[in-house]
């Protein structure tokens, strides 16, 4: 049986999560599962695998198709693509950041993860991701593709977001309506210009020779 003090905080806690919006709810929720995931250890290996055929998800995000297991980048934070995205901004970065990630990777001759042993809240394997014995997440950070990962997901849309965080680091400018106006004094100015349309996904194999092809699209 409860105690009138296990009920009454019931009672509190009923009412506070009642009196929230909706993507407040949504959004504590997240937290909280994140917190409880994070924690916990992965079900899949800590050893290290050398990747074959690589798809990329997006730009901190690969699948490799021999095995379906899924990597999240560890120390990087890419902007959304498609629907994710919360501005156009943020979607033509995105597919910038993931277009760039595609050529890296086709033009690897080594590719190979390191699980850190646990998987995020969407059961992806994190792990670091050394191309040819450099890091990636280094790599898209060093071209302004990508942010340090701080531990949870942060906006990339608005005046503080990480466009314009990355835009000040560039000396690039960015200007749209969510994401304001920014561009170093005196810097060159840059624009992303609109996305062509991309090539469907695929994935791309990793070849020690300088030809590097992609792997034929597989039907299913």
């Amino acid at each position: 049986m409860f105690g009138g003090q296990e009920i009454f905080a019931g009672f509190v806690a009923f009412v506070l999560v009642a009196s929230l919006r909706p993507r407040d709810v949504r959004n504590l929720w997240r937290r909280i599962r994140r917190a409880f995931l994070s924690s916990r250890p992965s079900a899949s290996s800590t050893a290290e695998a050398v990747l074959k055929r690589v798809r990329v998800i997006d730009g901190d995000t690969i699948q490799e198709m021999r095995t379906g297991v899924r990597y999240r980048i560890e120390n990087i934070d890419a902007p959304e693509t498609g629907e994710r995205a919360k501005c156009f901004r943020e979607r033509q970065a995105g597919e910038v950041a993931k277009q760039t990630a595609r050529t890296i990777f086709e033009r690897a001759g080594r590719i190979v993860a390191r699980p850190i042993g646990r998987d995020d809240v969407y059961g992806r394997t994190v792990a670091r991701i050394d191309v040819d014995g450099q890091d990636f997440g280094t790599i898209m950070i060093q071209k302004g593709l990508a942010r340090p990962w701080g531990g949870e997901k942060e906006v990339w849309c608005g005046p503080k977001g990480g466009l314009a965080m990355l835009a000040r680091a560039r000396t690039a400018e960015w200007n749209c309506k969510t994401c304001a106006k920014w561009t170093n004094a005196g810097g060159a100015k840059a624009k992303f210009l609109p996305v062509a349309k991309t090539q469907p996904d695929r994935p791309v194999v990793a070849m020690s020779s300088d030809r590097r092809t992609a792997a034929p699209q597989t039907k299913g």
